[in-house]
Parts: structure tokens; sequence; C-alpha cells
């Protein structure tokens, strides 16, 4: 399957204010909710799941 990462990885800028009185433009991606998605299903765990926790019972 090919995805057109254009329509899910769109480049935004944020504006800034700097104590001179400017703005800094600061650069930013915005994701859509497939890209996410692809983002979380292909992240690496580095963590090792935890056990479920079991009841003790009396």
């Amino acid at each position: 399957m090919i995805v057109k990462t254009s329509l899910h990885f769109s480049r935004v800028g944020k504006s800034s204010p700097i104590p001179n009185g400017g703005f800094r433009e600061i650069g930013d991606i915005k994701l859509s909710r497939y890209a996410f998605y692809l983002i979380v299903q292909n992240g690496l765990c580095t963590k090792a799941p935890k056990p479920a926790p079991t009841q003790n019972r009396k």
C-alpha cells in the first residue's frame, strides 16, 4: 500500500513572542489520525510489559 505522506504529515508554524518585542517562527509538524496510528504501531517498546495484577484471596 502506497501512502502519500504529504496528506498525513503537514508542516505548520507557530509564532512565539521574544523579549525584544518581536516574534519567532517555530516549525512544527501536524499529524493526521492515520499518521499518529502508524507511529504508534511502529514505535519501539523499550519497557518490558508489566505482569497482570493478581488478587490475594484469603
